[in-house]
C-alpha cells in the first residue's frame, strides 16, 4: 500500500515522506506489516 505521510513540527516545518507498507495476512488476520521506502522493494518482497 503506497502512502504519503506529512508531518508539521511545532515551528511550522513540514516534512513529507513516501513509503510503501506490505501487509501479510494469515487466516484472515494481519500477521505482519513491513514498511519499505521504495515501492520496488515492497513488490519484490511480495514476490511480484
Amino acid at each position: 500500500m503506497p502512502m504519503t505521510i506529512r508531518f508539521r513540527g511545532r515551528d511550522g516545518i513540514e516534512v513529507k515522506a513516501q513509503t510503501t507498507n506490505l501487509w501479510e495476512f494469515r487466516d484472515g488476520a494481519v500477521e505482519r506489516i513491513v514498511l519499505y521506502q521504495e515501492l520496488d522493494e515492497a513488490l519484490r518482497a511480495a514476490g511480484l
